[in-house]
C-alpha cells in the first residue's frame, strides 16, 4: 500500500496495482468473493426462512379447511364457501418457532384451547389467543380439534381437494 495525500493534508491508503490494474491485496480479494456470493445466498436464505404458508385439515377429519398465511404476516382460514378468522403470523429462523395469533377464536374456543394446549403447542398466550408452535419438533399446526399439515406433503387427491375448496388456484 502507498500513502496518497488528499486535499486537507489527510493521509489515506491506497491499493497498489498491478499492471493490469487489478490490486493485489489479499483483503480486497477475499472481500470481493464474499460480495459476489452474497446476493445469491440471501436469496437462496430469504426463500428457505419461511414456513409452509398453505395448511390443510386431512380430509378425514372432518370438514376441508385451510390456512393460508401471506408473507406479510396475516393470513385467514379459508373453507368452501367462505372465509374467516383472520390470523396475525410470524416465525423464528433461529428456533424454529411460529406464533400465530388467532383474533376470531370466542370464548368457548379459547377455553378449549387453553386446555388443550399443554397436548398440543409450546404456549398458548390466552390474553392475546396467541399460540407457539415448534416446527422443527412437528411439522403441525393444531387449532381447537384440528390438525392441520403442510399442503405440500398432502397426497395428490388431496391436494386436488383443498386446492378446489379452500380457492388456492394452482399450487
Amino acid at each position: 500500500m502507498e500513502g496518497v495525500y488528499l486535499a486537507g493534508g489527510r493521509r489515506t491508503t491506497q491499493l497498489m496495482r498491478d499492471s493490469l490494474g487489478a490490486g493485489n491485496d489479499m483483503v480486497s480479494r477475499t472481500l470481493l468473493c464474499v460480495l459476489s456470493v452474497l446476493p445469491l445466498g440471501a436469496a437462496a436464505q430469504s426463500q428457505a426462512v419461511l414456513p409452509p404458508l398453505v395448511w390443510v385439515v386431512g380430509a378425514t377429519e372432518g370438514p376441508m379447511f385451510c390456512l393460508v398465511l401471506e408473507k406479510t404476516g396475516n393470513g385467514r382460514f379459508v373453507a368452501e364457501s367462505a372465509t374467516f378468522t383472520p390470523v396475525r403470523w410470524r416465525y423464528d429462523t433461529t428456533t424454529g418457532v411460529m406464533s400465530v395469533t388467532y383474533s376470531g377464536l370466542d370464548s368457548s374456543q379459547a377455553a378449549y384451547f387453553r386446555n388443550e394446549a399443554k397436548y398440543h403447542v409450546l404456549a398458548f398466550d390466552s390474553l392475546t389467543n396467541t399460540a407457539r408452535y415448534s416446527l422443527r419438533a412437528d411439522s403441525t399446526l393444531w387449532y381447537v380439534g384440528y390438525t392441520l399439515f403442510p399442503l405440500e406433503v398432502s397426497d395428490s387427491e388431496e391436494r386436488a381437494i383443498a386446492v378446489r375448496k379452500c380457492h388456492l388456484g394452482e399450487r
